[in-house]
């Protein structure tokens, strides 16, 4: 099954989960089952892009002003142009 196209299907319709799956022959579960699978999908896709343009992290030490001595990690992301 293409869940993306299930997906902007189930969207664009504007029913309800159990009518979508009444008029797609499916039960409520499925319907939610494959939403489900579609959305998780798709979040993948854009972490794996998004990890693909990362470039490195550099770890940078900076003292806070405090009166305790403090350090604080503040991680940089350097993107691919």
């Amino acid at each position: 099954m293409d869940t993306k196209k299930f997906l902007l299907d189930y969207e664009s319709s504007g029913l309800s989960q159990r009518a979508f799956g009444a008029l797609s022959g499916m039960s409520q579960s499925s319907v939610a089952y494959y939403l489900g699978k579609a959305r998780r999908e798709i979040k993948n896709k854009e972490l794996t892009e998004h990890r693909s343009q990362v470039e490195s992290f550099v770890p940078v030490s900076m003292p806070l002003e405090s009166d305790k001595s403090s350090t604080v990690v503040i991680e940089c992301i350097i993107l691919r142009h």
